[in-house]
């Protein structure tokens, strides 16, 4: 009856679900729509409209937008990333070394 114990430092994924952006909108500005993407017994169960889902969860559209538009950065940057590696032909098994190398190349520029 306490939400998460992580509270606000849950993963990103955590704090946006159960909202994603509308199928045709580009989360690249503060001004898209939001709707349920999910399993959210509230909307699936008790029909809850996203507005109320918010309410429930305490949170703004403004906000949830916030996310989805670092979630979107996220997963672009998870694609380039995978996409470098794919053309590396970097094996699977071997994929968690490479990108800590990688960071680790990073962070000593």
């Amino acid at each position: 009856g306490k939400g998460c114990a992580l509270g606000e430092n849950r993963p990103l994924i955590c704090r946006v679900y159960p909202f994603w952006w509308k199928e045709g909108d580009q989360p690249s500005t503060e001004d898209f729509s939001i709707e349920i993407n999910g399993e959210c017994a509230m909307s699936t169960l008790w029909n809850f409209s996203t507005e109320r889902v918010l309410e429930e969860l305490g949170l703004s559209q403004d906000r949830v937008r916030k996310e989805l538009i670092l979630m979107n950065a996220a997963l672009k940057e998870h694609r380039e990333v995978l996409e470098e590696a794919g053309e590396g032909n970097i094996p699977a098994v071997e994929l968690l070394d490479w990108f800590v190398d990688k960071i680790q190349q990073a962070t000593l520029r």
